[in-house]
């Protein structure tokens, strides 16, 4: 009989046959003591994956181990990537693979996405050693067929001597752990699988039967195949049954606590209640008490790894069958196989979608499938259905031509037709590529003959997260321009939306003018053109823009004249009086096509627009002060000023002194209102002298010499006359404003 120590690499083996061998829901495991040793194993737990979607015969997509996926060679002395008997499979959080490789007596590390490895342990830390305990000293592993990673990257590889733990990243063990005797603390060997449920309970596949160690402790309190007994460890105690086990070598937990262990060498899988060791469920047999081997879709020959996706279907590596099974939830018959063309083969061979003795079954997270494919001295990645390949194309949304041209890369060596059916855009011919095992990527177009979305659906569950829904479009057709104003270098151009949009919403107008190709553009009408050159004239077209392309041009439009802003530099004369009817000319720029001239916000009346530079025009009525003077043409109005005033008749209340030596030289103080902008002051019909306007209610001024005396005071205010005065001859003189003159009356009358 072979020592419990020849049988520990079981220990590890079924940690990558079954499904805690990957990613998910790894925890950490406790198992001894063993030999008065503390704890044996610390190890990670129960995986739970999505089920592919692949069927028979779907081929591998990449190999480790082999130059290609039609060789099997075994390498001796071994190269860096060959592989011989690979029994044992792991795969990290980040997605790095472990491969236990069993000939080469040594584990393997290849970083995620690579087939040449970039770590070693065992073998001496070389990769072409063919090792023995000579000339590899610490460095050997003697018999190693298994391996596990834990969720910190510590490295568990089990020898018929001991098993060994690597802290994370490192090829140094910092643990060597031993075996012991049978008992509830004790490992027999050999320990074929581990897996811990969600509260940390550890569940052990040891020999022929499984024990079961509550979560922080080393004593197994649950024996399931011994009725019982945890000193016995005998194959198939008290006769086949729901009861017992002979060599279980694979164990997976549901969600619920739910056990299923794979018992190998009775050629069928067990279904265990949470709690309870007796099994109410069985693969491969028809009932408890047969043990048969078969090849068929319920039958099975030394099955070895397992695993569980979330929905609760089971995967079997049913190794001595050379496939990996499906089973859905609930059902005992297998619906998918890999490995063979169907259920009633068991056939060897060495290519994509055959297998040779596949001792482990691993799925990432990615819902990947990975298996040691032992007798092939290879592993072998199946990849889930919707990773099968790529396809990219024109990203979502409206086709820019009347074709579009989509590539489907394999992300493997990908073996039969993929169907891609469109619809819409008048579309509806299944578009067929064959693949025969290769990585070559091929290529389809698309015409669409209609307007509208078109939507291609792939086969085998394939999305196209880069493509989603195309929509062909045409287009749009012309708009119509309704009218053109320009003004100061600009122009604004109205128009109405084209009949049809081709397809696709319009996103842009562009309005181009003749001459000069000047452009404005925007969303909707009306679009402003600006850099139009003042006092010239411009056609215009507008056309309409969408994903699927620009129509074509509208209509011209009809000649377009742009006006510039007017400029007003004077007035002459720039002051009259209150009520208005003062003709006036204003000087400046632009005045053609003049609309409106105010004058205070009031409007001027016999408007004559004399030439671009000059407008003649009679006064509003308007009170006292400056008054702005505005002209507007289409180019826009003046800015604001302040060159005209309207002037009050100016009043004389008193003069002082109010007598004075006829020679004149009297200087004098008068005193009235009105007198801002007085030009000149008369006396008795003669001017003063020395004038000064001291406010609005008060001038100074010097008396002129005068041969009789006064009476009055005449003055002038800007053009304007003012006052009454009378001379020694006994003549009237009264100043008339509104008719600006001054009227004598004589001592006969009027004159």
């Amino acid at each position: 009989m072979m020592n419990a120590k020849e049988y520990m690499p079981w220990i590890l083996r079924m940690i990558c046959d079954a499904p805690f061998t990957s990613v998910n829901g790894r925890r950490s495991l406790s198992i001894g003591p063993c030999g008065g040793l503390s704890p044996v194993l610390a190890y990670v737990g129960l995986l739970v994956l999505a089920a592919t979607a692949v069927y028979g015969q779907q081929p591998a997509a990449r190999v480790w181990g082999q130059a290609n996926l039609t060789s099997n060679t075994a390498v001796n002395p071994p190269t860096a990537i060959s592989l011989g008997n690979p029994i044992g499979t792991a795969v990290d959080a980040s997605g790095n693979l472990y491969v236990a490789d069993s000939s080469n007596l040594r584990v393997l590390y290849y970083a995620a996405g690579s087939t040449t490895p970039t770590r070693v342990y065992g073998a001496g830390g070389l990769y072409t050693t063919a090792c023995s305990p000579r000339n590899c000293g610490a460095g050997y592993l003697y018999g190693v067929n298994a391996v596990a990673v834990d969720s910190s990257g510590n490295v568990y590889i089990p020898t018929p001597n001991w098993a060994s733990i690597y802290p994370a990243g490192s090829t140094t063990p910092a643990e060597i752990l031993n075996y012991g005797v049978t008992a509830a603390n004790v490992l027999t060997g050999p320990a074929n699988a581990v897996v811990v449920d969600e509260s940390g309970n550890v569940y052990v596949a040891d020999s022929n039967r499984v024990v079961y160690f509550p979560a922080g402790t080393t004593t197994a309190t649950r024996v399931y195949g011994q009725a019982g007994s945890f000193t016995t460890n005998t194959a198939n105690q008290g006769g086949v049954s729901a009861n017992s086990l002979s060599t279980p070598r694979g164990l997976a937990l549901d969600a619920s606590g739910n056990l299923y262990v794979a018992d190998s060498a009775n050629n069928r899988v067990l279904y265990f209640p949470a709690g309870s060791t007796t099994a109410t469920q069985v693969w491969g047999q028809p009932d408890f008490v047969s043990t048969g081997s078969g090849t068929s879709a319920t039958a099975l020959s030394v099955p070895a790894g397992l695993a569980l996706d979330p929905s609760g279907n089971l995967y079997v590596a049913d190794s001595s069958n050379n496939r990996v099974l499906y089973f859905a939830a609930g059902s005992t018959t297998a619906t998918k196989v890999w490995g063979q063309p169907g259920f009633t083969s068991s056939t060897t061979g060495f290519s994509a979608t055959t297998l040779n003795s596949p001792r482990s079954v691993t799925r990432d997270s990615s819902g990947n499938l990975y298996v040691a494919d032992f007798n092939n001295n290879r592993v072998l990645e199946y990849l889930a259905a919707g990773n099968a390949y790529t396809i990219s194309g024109p990203a979502g949304g409206s086709l820019n031509t009347a074709s579009a041209t989509f590539t489907v890369a394999p992300n493997g060596a990908f073996s039969g037709t993929i169907t891609i059916t469109p619809s819409g855009g008048g579309l509806s011919t299944p578009i067929v590529l064959t693949f025969n095992n290769s990585y070559v990527a091929q290529t389809f177009t698309i015409t669409p003959t209609a307007a509208g979305p078109v939507l291609l659906t792939p086969t085998n569950s394939q999305s196209f997260p880069d493509v989603s829904a195309l929509n062909y479009a045409t287009p749009p057709t012309a708009p119509t321009i309704t009218a053109g104003t320009a003004a100061n270098t600009q122009a604004t151009v109205t128009f109405t939306a084209p009949d049809s949009t081709g397809g696709s919403a319009i996103t842009n107008y562009t309005v181009t003018s003749t001459p000069g190709n000047f452009t404005g553009t925007g969303t909707a009408s009306p679009i402003v053109v600006t850099g139009l050159a003042n006092k010239s004239s411009y056609t215009f077209t507008v056309k309409a823009t969408s994903s699927a392309g620009t129509g074509p041009a509208s209509a011209a439009s009809s000649s377009t004249y742009v006006y510039p802003t007017p400029t007003v530099t004077s007035v002459s004369p720039a002051s009259g009086p209150l009520a208005g009817g003062a003709a006036i000319t204003i000087t400046g720029t632009g005045f053609t096509g003049a609309t409106a001239v105010t004058l205070g916000g009031t409007a001027v009346t016999s408007v004559v627009v004399v030439s671009d530079t000059s407008i003649t025009a009679v006064t509003p009525v308007k009170a006292a002060g400056t008054a702005s003077i505005l002209v507007t043409t289409p180019g826009g109005t003046n800015a604001a000023n302040t060159l005209y005033t309207y002037l009050a008749t100016p009043t004389v209340s008193a003069i002082s002194p109010s007598s004075g030596p006829g020679s004149g030289g009297q200087a004098v103080t008068i005193t009235g209102t009105s007198f801002t902008g007085t030009t000149s002051v008369t006396l008795g019909g003669a001017p003063a002298t020395s004038i000064s306007v001291v406010n609005d209610t008060t001038i100074t001024a010097t008396t002129p010499a005068l041969s009789a005396p006064t009476a009055g005071i005449l003055g002038t205010t800007g053009t304007y006359p003012w006052g009454i005065t009378i001379d020694s001859s006994g003549n009237i003189y009264t100043a008339n404003r509104t008719s600006n003159n001054v009227t004598r009356i004589t001592p006969g009358g009027v004159s």
